[in-house]
């Protein structure tokens, strides 16, 4: 079995409760539950092969996704904006290093 990381869930309450119920009817944790789910949604998608899986790969990589911009002449090299609040980070290899997140009037000081 591959490493598993960890990451952070956020559910509306309602899908929240269903999750719970659905657990303890099938008598396994909600963990277990929400894997197999996604396993089962990722085995549908048909795999690239060769070159193709690549270049998708590679796509995927460095398509920044959201209210991103490159800066000039500033370090970290990208800023993310999120309403009045901003992410500046920076991109090594397939690491994104995240160095503040502050508020706008505050993020470039």
């Amino acid at each position: 079995m591959a490493m598993a990381v960890a990451t952070n869930l956020r559910l509306p309450e309602d899908l929240l409760k269903a999750l719970k119920y659905r657990a303890i009817e099938e008598k396994k944790s909600m963990n277990q539950i929400i894997r197999e789910a996604i396993e089962m949604s990722l085995a549908a998608v048909p795999q690239a092969e060769g070159r193709e899986k690549d270049a998708f790969e590679e796509e995927m990589t460095y398509n920044l996704r959201g209210d991103i911009k490159r800066l000039t002449n500033f370090t970290p090299e990208y800023r993310l904006r999120i309403s009045d609040y901003r992410v500046l980070f920076e991109i090594e290899n397939e690491t994104i290093i995240i160095y503040r997140i502050r508020h706008r009037r505050e993020a470039y000081r």
